[in-house]
């Protein structure tokens, strides 16, 4: 099978093949274009198309120019791509690690290079790498398979990452972040890193370009970017969305990215458009302006417009603030602003008003603003405002299924040899979910998934529930149910069980193993009175259903803790002690009392935990061992409720 440079199958040596390659790339890196002008590559093709029809043309020249290599094979592999393509530029041992940022911290998972002898060769050890799918392969529909050559194989999706650093990822969704590479705990998103966050932008943009059939089989494989981000979706293309168009811009092409490219046409016979010419992503999408090497724009224009003014932030809410300036002027015309919040790009408008959202309640934000034009000339910064967010709900209750050892849900299994159990994968956030599968269950299955504390609506109003639900095969139903006389642990089934007001969970449409997911939010469940237990039960039919719970939330009327609210005298009243301490803090109670609920929130009035404790000999201990250092706000929901400090060293 011949590629443009190279032949890859035929009968000679692995060794042969690899000095064969080596020759030809370094002839090729002497014939590397000026990036001023369109590679070659492109001779043909209009550019002065945009949208749909310039990606399917793009789209087109990516895919008939591509001979797939073989993940792991005798003959050149992956392996052997990686190892040239991701060659460390000062030192040719080694391979970059994506999502690498430190090799000097002690710790090997944060490496940014490595050996490239340490390849992972199938156990795991630790400081090797492996080979990371960006676009993760079950993410892609179907699965990107590596068994043979294809779109589980594209090099351009492939980078070297440190063994473990590549399982924290998993198949995490990527999301906005700053600084180093790691999970976002807002959404269980993946940040890549600011070195990195522009050649995964421009590595998505390419699958989908690549790879954007039907999904019915490997030759119509689907990579869709709003399956493998957290973002808004497009007007003009639903399936792309604004975070990796953001990233392109803010993260420039380096020059790795440029031999990258270069190197895998010698390999696989294509390139990647968006790394040639950024400003090709802003020809098909729109939003923000990138980079533009090839001068697509043809224009001179180098006169900034002038400086947005008059901003003002109103209708303040817990997550979002309302912003309108005075629109800036320009020769030519300003296209769109620029907002920055807290002193990093947030998002654009095209008029002088915008919605921004997306924010954390009780917390302080700056936010300013600059004008753009066609020629990506950028007006100075307007006048910085100030604004504070409201405070956001009262949580009663809330798991996220996150920490599988520590639960406030307790299952209970009353027939079958199936239950619910907790895994750190799956859910709303791909963070952590409690799942059942009632697929070869002996009998039919009757379980329970009971809330371990009861919350007492007696204290509250106005109170909402909010859970995930998703359910794949069968047609076997999963309910709410509440219960005021449940007695907190043991068997359900004495209890009076009753279901869920304005809740009900729907079964799968059509049985298939396509998931429907199902999101309940700010469901009113203010006629709920007493101390309340919730459960979900599933009781299966003989065609069962895989349900999966995540997200599980009860919140009140505003009750979020502010320091300056609270009564100097009241953080007297009870001590924790030692104070300041690693952590581990005993707190004692009148010893009348069984247990206590206790919300502790940051200093910035964030709420950090929710739990109900039992109280032994007149104490508890509260663990904050795995919380940042500082001070920490302990509210204890006693029959007069009582707020004291502590300090986390």
């Amino acid at each position: 099978m011949k590629i443009d440079r190279f032949v890859i199958y035929n009968n000679s040596k692995k060794r042969d093949m690899l000095k064969f390659l080596l020759r030809s790339i370094f002839i090729f890196c002497f014939t590397i274009p000026f990036y001023g002008q369109i590679q070659t590559y492109y001779n043909g093709m209009d550019f002065t198309k945009s949208g749909n029809a310039l990606f399917l043309d793009l789209s087109d020249r990516i895919e008939s120019t591509q001979t797939a290599i073989p993940y792991t094979s005798s003959l050149t592999d992956t392996w052997d791509a990686l190892k040239l393509a991701d060659e460390d530029p000062t030192n040719n041992l080694n391979v970059l690690l994506i999502y690498g940022f430190d090799d000097n911290d002690g710790d090997y998972t944060t490496d940014r290079t490595r050996n490239k002898a340490l390849q992972d060769v199938g156990g795991g050890d630790q400081g090797t790498w492996n080979r990371e799918h960006v676009f993760a392969k079950s993410l892609a529909n179907p699965n990107l398979s590596t068994e043979e050559p294809g779109p589980g194989t594209d090099v351009f999706n492939l980078r070297p990452a440190d063994t473990q650093r590549n399982s924290d990822r998993s198949n995490r969704k990527f999301t906005s972040g700053t600084g180093n590479s790691g999970i976002v705990s807002s959404n269980g998103g993946w940040y890549p890193g600011d070195e990195w966050k522009g050649d995964i932008a421009r590595m998505v943009m390419y699958m989908y370009m690549r790879y954007h059939g039907d999904g019915s089989k490997i030759s119509e494989t689907q990579c869709l970017p709003i399956n493998v981000g957290f973002g808004s979706t497009l007007s003009v293309d639903a399936n792309m969305i604004d975070l990796f168009l953001n990233w392109n811009v803010e993260d420039p092409v380096s020059s790795f990215e440029d031999n990258h490219n270069d190197i895998i046409e010698g390999i696989q016979g294509n390139r990647n458009p968006f790394i040639d010419n950024p400003y090709l992503a802003t020809l098909i999408w729109g939003g923000l302006n990138a980079e533009d090497r090839w001068n697509l724009d043809n224009t001179s224009d180098g006169i900034a417009p002038s400086i947005p003014t008059n901003v003002i932030a109103s209708n303040i809410t817990e997550n979002s603030v309302e912003i309108t300036w005075t629109a800036a002027t320009d020769n030519v015309g300003v296209i769109d602003y620029l907002i920055y919040l807290n002193g990093v790009y947030f998002q654009s408008a095209l008029s002088n008003n915008a919605l921004v959202s997306g924010l954390n309640a009780s917390s302080d934000y700056e936010i300013y603003v600059k004008a753009r034009d066609a020629a990506s000339n950028l007006s100075g910064e307007s006048e910085k405002i100030n604004f504070k967010t409201l405070a956001g709900p009262n949580y009663l209750f809330v798991e996220n299924f996150e920490d599988c050892a520590n639960l406030n849900f307790v299952a209970y299994n009353e027939a079958s040899n199936k239950n619910w159990e907790c895994q750190d994968l799956f859910g709303e956030n791909n963070s952590g979910s409690m799942g059942i599968n009632g697929y070869q269950q002996d009998v039919l299955s009757k379980d329970w998934l009971i809330t371990n504390t009861g919350i007492n609506f007696d204290d509250s109003s106005e109170e909402k529930l909010n859970f995930y639900a998703d359910a794949s095969y069968g047609t076997s139903t999963l309910e709410l149910v509440y219960s005021n006389d449940y007695a907190g642990q043991g068997s359900p089934l004495s209890s009076t069980w009753n279901a869920v007001p304005n809740v009900t969970i729907p079964t799968h449409p059509d049985g298939s193993g396509t998931e429907a997911v199902f999101n309940f939010n700010a469901i009113d469940i203010s006629s709920l009175t007493g101390l309340v237990y919730f459960a979900f039960r599933y009781y299966s039919n003989d065609n069962p259903t895989r349900w999966t719970v995540d997200s599980f939330s009860v919140t009140a009327k505003d009750d979020v803790l502010a320091v300056a609210d609270l009564d100097k005298n009241e953080l007297k009243l009870i001590k924790a002690y030692p104070n300041p301490s690693n952590g581990n803090f005993q707190i004692e109670l009148p010893a009348d009392l069984q247990e206590v609920r206790v919300r502790i929130f940051s200093l910035q009035s964030q709420l950090v935990a929710v739990q109900t404790y039992q109280i032994r000999a007149g104490k508890i201990q509260i663990d904050l061992s795995n919380k940042p250092a500082g001070m920490y706000l302990v509210r204890l929901d006693l029959p007069s409720s009582k707020v004291l400090k502590v300090i986390k060293i």
